[in-house]
């Protein structure tokens, strides 16, 4: 398996969910089903409990890996960074997309044959991620 690390993200809905975290907690990524608002909603669970969402450009796109590689796709979250008011580069507290978010990076899992195709669609995927990168 390849690990492509995509730093300085967030996860969202932490003012809705109130899950506790710490930092270097470890959760999973998955398609959230049974979104009526979003068919392409990814959601953060820690424990059985909802951490949040993946921010919504970027969840399309992991959304849509895991549409295509099935069960040849792993998605965790590291929390990299206490609970905090969302702020620029991500919209405003108040703002639709805003609220309360936890610093964090995601660690995507993927075969070696994958790799190029999975890292292309992350590249793609930074527009939705503001100040993000990735590392392999």
């Amino acid at each position: 398996m390849a690990t492509i690390s995509v730093e300085n993200a967030v996860v969202k809905g932490h003012h809705v969910y109130l899950s506790e975290v710490r930092i270097g907690d470890i959760f999973d990524c998955f398609p959230e089903v049974n979104n009526l608002h979003d068919p392409h909603a990814m959601i953060g669970m820690n424990a059985g409990n909802v951490v949040g969402h993946l921010p919504e450009g970027f969840a399309e796109h992991i959304h849509s890996l895991f549409a295509e590689l099935k069960e040849n796709i792993t998605v965790l979250c590291e929390v990299t960074g206490n609970p905090e008011p969302s702020r620029r580069p991500w919209p405003f507290m108040w703002h639709r997309g805003g609220g309360i978010v936890i610093p964090c990076r995601y660690l995507v899992f993927c075969h070696r044959r994958d790799l190029h195709s999975v890292r292309l669609r992350l590249q793609l995927s930074l527009q939705y991620i503001p100040g993000g990168s990735l590392f392999n």
